[in-house]
């Protein structure tokens, strides 16, 4: 008999427990710290030498490891490249050609956010991958828009954590790359 897809199931107890375990732990319904739901939550990360960004939690669809975006010839310094997830491209931004920060460095891998809203879908490059922290939206300090970028920060947490506004990054027109070379 032959087992297809299934050659490389473990066939130890121990494995198949593990297995068992983890696939109970995806099923269980959004867990809440204290008393905040998933959606209430931030992914905290680094860019450059100290900025420290926030992501909401529903705005992430995934945290990729760390890989070298392919690089596109003739686009704007924001895209750093595109990347191949699951047999979509996605198109990577490069948030420091977008934000006043260091320019950015693409010969060192590092972790990628893959963040959506609605049909929209990209990929933002990020130096360090910190943690996850609680945020009250309601409590963030409003950025002055004065600063470049500052339009695609929802505000400011805790007096030094940029909250991003993924809605208004994605569907910023002036992001969307419909140009012909010829």
């Amino acid at each position: 008999m032959s087992w297809g897809h299934f050659s490389r199931m473990p066939r130890d107890s121990t494995s198949q427990s593990l297995l068992l375990e983890r696939m109970r732990m995806l099923e269980r319904p959004p867990r809440l710290i204290e008393g905040r739901a998933d959606s209430d939550l931030m992914v905290l990360f680094r860019l450059g030498d100290r900025e420290r960004y926030g992501v909401l939690h529903g705005s992430i669809s995934a945290i990729l490891p760390p890989q070298l975006p392919t690089p596109v010839p003739c686009t704007p310094p924001f895209i750093a490249g595109v990347i191949n997830h699951q047999g979509e491209i996605i198109t990577v931004l490069d948030l420091k050609a977008l934000l006043p920060l260091n320019p950015p460095d693409y010969r060192q891998l590092a972790p990628l956010l893959l963040i959506q809203d609605g049909s929209r879908i990209s990929a933002i490059r990020v130096d360090e991958l910190i943690g996850e922290q609680p945020v009250a939206p309601e409590k963030l300090v409003p950025l002055p828009n004065r600063r470049r970028g500052s339009h695609y920060i929802q505000g400011i947490h805790a007096g030094q954590i940029a909250l991003l506004d993924i809605p208004a990054l994605l569907n910023d027109s002036a992001l969307q790359v419909n140009e012909q070379v010829t």
